[in-house]
């Protein structure tokens, strides 16, 4: 997927004029089926006699869409600002661990008197390298052990930040509830979604199901006796894929 031109948007978000807007029947006003004005701005119309509803649920998306798009735009720019700060900390650790030698099961006390005995030094007593190690390997195994702690922990944070950040990658359904008459509503889930319509629909229809149809499901009238379907509804679940990058 190309990657959003979020200040486009917002330009284009800010360009239009300011909402809420509302849908009555296939015209698009300014303002709220709440707040009535004498002199509503009009927006346009949506009317289409060749689509099932006419055009009503062009006209209630596109007015929803008035305050569903700056409210988008902010979480995806919450979403990218939080992906920016763990990958920030996640290169940073991974710096830091560039070395890796360290290991608390080496023998110390051989490794430092190997090195101190090739080096080329003249050593009155051949024992004395022997002997400082001795001395050194108490001090310096402690603080290598704890040496080794913080690297196991700050790799397991490193994964941490990995697994969090592919989380943040994977894209995000919402689900568009759409029931002719009414306003537009986003759901997290598919089954909040459904049972919004569904409420409305136990109101208005006697018989009728749900169908799946174009990645959604859209609600269709049936035959009481048979559950044959019989034509479209009035309600349709949809889902819309977010896609953070």
């Amino acid at each position: 997927m190309d990657q959003l031109d979020l200040d486009a948007i917002q330009a284009r978000t800010d360009a239009a004029t300011p909402g809420p807007w509302w849908a009555d029947d296939t015209d698009i006003i300014v303002g709220t089926s709440d707040d009535l004005q004498p002199h509503p701005v009009w927006i346009g119309e949506t009317a289409n006699p060749g689509t099932p509803n006419g055009g009503l649920a062009n006209a209630q998306f596109i007015a929803a869409a008035r305050t569903d798009v700056p409210a988008l735009l902010d979480r995806v720019r919450e979403l990218t600002a939080d992906l920016a700060e763990m990958t920030h900390c996640r290169d940073n650790a991974i710096r830091a661990l560039r070395r890796d030698d360290i290991d608390t099961d080496l023998d110390i006390e051989d490794t430092i008197a190997n090195e101190m005995s090739v080096q080329g030094w003249d050593w009155e007593d051949d024992d004395a390298p022997r002997t400082i190690a001795t001395i050194l390997s108490p001090v310096i195994r402690p603080a290598l052990a704890k040496a080794t702690q913080q690297r196991d922990e700050a790799l397991a944070r490193v994964r941490q930040l990995e697994a969090e950040q592919a989380a943040t990658k994977a894209p995000t359904i919402l689900w568009l509830a759409e029931y002719d008459g009414t306003e537009p509503t986003l759901w997290s889930t598919e089954g909040g979604a459904l049972e919004h319509c569904s409420a409305i629909a136990r109101t208005e229809l006697t018989s009728w199901d749900w169908i799946p149809e174009d990645g959604g499901q859209q609600i269709y009238r049936v035959h009481p006796d048979t559950d044959e379907p019989l034509g479209p509804g009035p309600g349709r679940v949809t889902p819309l894929t977010i896609q953070t990058s």
